[in-house]
């Protein structure tokens, strides 16, 4: 009896596991996070935790570790590029790992935002991870350089994921079609045909089959009546009885 419980147990795990992945389940990944100051050397920083949801069609990113403060050797060399109004450098590698995703931002930007950063993924509506901005939370003239030197450095990272409004899923992937109506704002004109006879027939021709359509019941019995009714005499012909009257 034990034997069998365990069993059925491990055939109900199975069988969820396999609803998860027929339906679409939340698949995580790492991206690496490396800085550098000014045009030094790629330092080790951190990581970003990339999570996805096929069944909710989402994307959420969270860096590992939310602060981060600099050690000796880091506040020193932050302090120099501060002291020359340089940047502040940071690159992602790709969820697939083929490639780095480079941002900076000015170091004096940076301090004055209290540290604070906030980095925006945007993802192509084939869910490949496009472009990464890393934008100052202050205005420029808010930057003195003189209050920061010295000072402790302690990072506040936040990820944010932005993901195109239509055709996006993930897991599947693909965009969906898009009709361009003639004459689209930014878009050239296109003929209407090949030639004006065309165009002016293709105009016609549905208004016509529309109105058969609509009053065929009416016309039919006009049309019949019309053939079955005598022609009229012709012009020109033989006389009434009694002729026409001679003038006076």
């Amino acid at each position: 009896m034990m034997v069998s419980a365990r069993a059925l147990v491990a055939a109900a795990v199975a069988a969820v596991v396999a609803l998860a992945t027929q339906t679409g389940a939340e698949s995580v990944s790492s991206l690496e996070v490396q800085h550098a100051f000014g045009a030094q050397d790629w330092q080790e920083r951190g990581s970003i935790v990339m999570s996805s949801d096929t069944g909710r069609k989402t994307v959420s990113l969270k860096f590992a570790q939310v602060t981060y403060e600099f050690n000796d050797a880091e506040r020193e060399a932050f302090d120099e590029v501060l002291s020359k109004d340089s940047f502040y450098r940071v690159r992602i590698r790709t969820p697939d790992d083929a490639s780095w995703m480079t941002t900076s931002i000015p170091a004096c930007l940076l301090a004055a935002s209290n540290y604070m950063e906030v980095f925006r993924f945007h993802f192509d509506k084939s869910g490949t991870l496009a472009t990464v901005d890393y934008k100052p939370t202050v205005s420029s003239s808010a930057c003195d350089v003189s209050k920061f030197v010295g000072k402790p450095v302690k990072l506040k990272s936040r990820a944010e994921a932005s993901l195109p409004t239509e055709g996006y899923s993930v897991g599947d992937w693909g965009p969906k079609q898009t009709v361009v109506p003639p004459n689209a704002p930014g878009q050239p004109a296109q003929p209407a045909a090949a030639s004006g006879q065309d165009s002016q027939d293709g105009e016609e021709k549905p208004e016509e089959q529309h109105f058969l359509r609509k009053y065929w019941y009416i016309l039919l019995p006009i049309a019949v009546m019309s053939f079955l009714s005598p022609a009229p005499p012709e012009e020109g012909g033989a006389p009434a009885a009694g002729g026409n009257k001679g003038k006076k």
